[in-house]
């Protein structure tokens, strides 16, 4: 280090410590950022987690998730989003049963979401999002 306090090499991973604000993690966080996830999945997936995206299309986007997901989650299929996400944290899945329901659940997510979202904005006046001004 130099007499001035600047180093000779840059660290992103030390920068963002340095600027960041630690927050607590989630008790969601392993459905949303895990290991070969899809990278846009998990961004869509952590929108709607944290009610920043409106997919105005959730009992059409559960049914598909049920469609998808009943023969591995069984009668703990529920429309509640906090208890199918709660059912995708306990510990009696295994390793493979996870990763696909959690990858089935983010690319249902994202399907919705991401379509819902283009609907609104293309157009507005025949959309049913509850955030707009008709």
């Amino acid at each position: 280090m130099e007499a001035s306090g600047f180093k000779y090499h840059f660290s992103s991973r030390a920068t963002w410590k340095q600027i960041s604000s630690a927050a607590p993690r989630m008790w969601w966080h392993k459905i949303v950022w895990f290991a070969h996830a899809i990278p846009r999945y998990s961004f869509i997936t952590w929108l709607v987690v944290r009610d920043r995206l409106s997919t105005g299309a959730c009992p059409y986007s559960f049914t598909i998730w049920n469609w998808l997901c009943c023969s591995l989650l069984g009668q703990r299929i529920n429309p509640d989003w906090e208890i199918t996400l709660r059912s995708l944290t306990r510990q009696s899945i295994n390793r493979d049963e996870s990763l696909l329901l959690r990858l089935a659940l983010q690319a249902t997510v994202s399907e919705f979401g991401e379509n819902r979202t283009i609907e609104d904005t293309i157009n507005p006046m025949t959309s049913t999002s509850p955030y707009q001004d008709h």
